[in-house]
């Protein structure tokens, strides 16, 4: 008798999670594409975000046909199946078979507190571009590089930037270069070991008001 109470409760439970609504807020998008020289990806990527709240992004894999919200706050992930092109916000509500996954390992990014970073431009009169470098070091001695990345800028109308934390709000504020007022991110190079191993290449980047409502419709309590 206890076990078949105690069968009924987890169903119960397991079917009220599996109907539950759902609801994230989104004010920004972009559209890029991918490249992972040494793994040899190249995917057209979705992210979108909201500004004011960084717990949880939603990532739309062209690659992979799956789309990935991950919410860092109540450590757990929703997958939903990716089947169209993306050309607009409402274009979320043609994901389906939203799957909460509710034990999802979470791994923490390492910091440097003292770390220091080496900054320098170049304006390319050829290409019209503007280049950024920025070099990251564990500390002052500069021995050991953590980060090293070039920042491509030009005039292209459809990668504004207005996010707060944006790289070119960064280096405007930090190193007020006003070379950068006029312009918008375009590509980003990620080097390791003074070569290039990942690169981001803008296609869209656009601000949005969008609520995004679904319910799950299955639960899997398994660790990811």
């Amino acid at each position: 008798m206890k076990s078949l109470i105690a069968f009924s409760f987890l169903f119960l439970s397991f079917f009220s999670f599996s109907q539950e609504k759902m609801s994230y807020y989104f004010d920004y998008y972009s559209i890029s594409n991918y490249k992972n020289y040494g793994a040899k990806l190249d995917n057209l990527m979705v992210n979108v975000l909201n500004e004011k709240d960084s717990t949880y992004t939603l990532l739309l894999n062209y690659s992979s046909k799956e789309a990935t919200l991950n919410d860092r706050k109540n450590r757990q992930l929703i997958k939903f199946v990716f089947d169209f092109k993306f050309e607009k916000i409402e274009d979320l509500n043609k994901l389906t078979n939203p799957k909460l996954y509710t034990r999802v390992q979470t791994i923490k990014g390492r910091r440097f507190k003292k770390f220091v970073e080496d900054f320098e431009y170049e304006n390319d009169s050829l290409t019209e571009k503007t280049i950024v470098h920025l070099t990251s070091y564990r500390n002052k001695k500069r021995k050991k590089i953590i980060n090293e990345h070039y920042y491509y800028f030009g005039d292209n109308e459809n990668t504004v930037d207005s996010h707060k934390k944006s790289i070119k709000n960064y280096l405007l504020n930090k190193y007020k270069l006003k070379d950068l007022k006029d312009l918008n991110i375009e590509k980003v190079l990620h080097l390791k070991d003074g070569k290039i191993e990942s690169q981001i290449d803008f296609v869209e980047i656009k601000k949005v008001d969008f609520n995004f409502k679904f319910e799950i419709e299955e639960v899997y309590p398994k660790r990811l």
